[in-house]
């Protein structure tokens, strides 16, 4: 983090300086997920947040998906979390404001929380990515971010494995804070990236299981899978 202050800003993607993301590649190499699909089944939703024959499979109650994670979005998110880029989250998380307000409105959510890490992880690399875009998400929609969750167990990391393995892999990772209390509440449950689901369906489930009334997710980014067997 030390780095990033030590240095001017400059376009992450073309290297031009001023912005760690410049108006040109801000517009042609960007891509935003316009249209707002089931989490579960992949297909477009206009109605429904999630789909009512897909809602047996899931604990969340919709999530939001902010862009694809590909290209320079992709190359961003893991210079944030591999190498400690913090300033990237603002840059990618700004442009979103419009559609942030709108879900948080559309959701009626009144409280926003976050995935979090392993004290060894925060400390290593200097700050939770998911706790900064939460703190961001709370300023741009005027909601309170309250840390709901917190970790009972480290696991390994996940970079590479399948659904099952995931979900598995997090199975049973985290408790309710001491002090919360989320009855009747409908929590905004916020996370840098979406690949199966299998985190924030646990996260989500504990919310529910302690007295949250719905759980909605929102992710910067997360690669569309190809298929219905690549989901929950």
């Amino acid at each position: 983090m030390l780095v990033e202050t030590m240095w001017p800003a400059f376009c992450r993607i073309c290297g031009r300086p001023g912005s760690y993301i410049c108006p040109n590649c801000r517009k042609n190499r960007i891509e935003k997920v316009y249209e707002h699909y089931c989490h579960v089944c992949g297909v477009v939703a206009r109605k429904q947040l999630v789909h009512s024959e897909c809602l047996q499979y899931t604990y969340l109650d919709g999530v939001y998906v902010g862009y694809d994670y590909s290209g320079a979005v992709e190359d961003m998110l893991k210079e944030i979390k591999y190498k400690g880029y913090s300033t990237l989250v603002d840059a990618l998380t700004q442009p979103l404001k419009e559609e942030l307000i709108s879900w948080a409105s559309k959701t009626g959510s009144d409280l926003v929380t976050f995935v979090p890490t392993v004290r060894k992880r925060k400390w290593s690399r200097g700050f939770n990515q998911s706790e900064l875009v939460a703190k961001l998400v709370g300023a741009a929609v005027n909601m309170k971010v309250v840390g709901c969750l917190r970790r009972k167990s480290y696991n390994h990391s996940q970079v590479g494995s399948g659904a099952e393995e995931r979900k598995a892999n997090v199975s049973g990772s985290f408790e309710l804070a001491p002090g919360i209390n989320l009855e009747r509440r409908r929590v905004l449950l916020v996370d840098d990236v979406m690949t199966t689901g299998a985190t924030l369906e646990v996260c989500a489930k504990v919310l529910k299981q302690t007295g949250a009334d719905r759980v909605f997710g929102l992710v910067i980014a997360r690669r569309r899978p190809a298929s219905t067997e690549d989901m929950l």
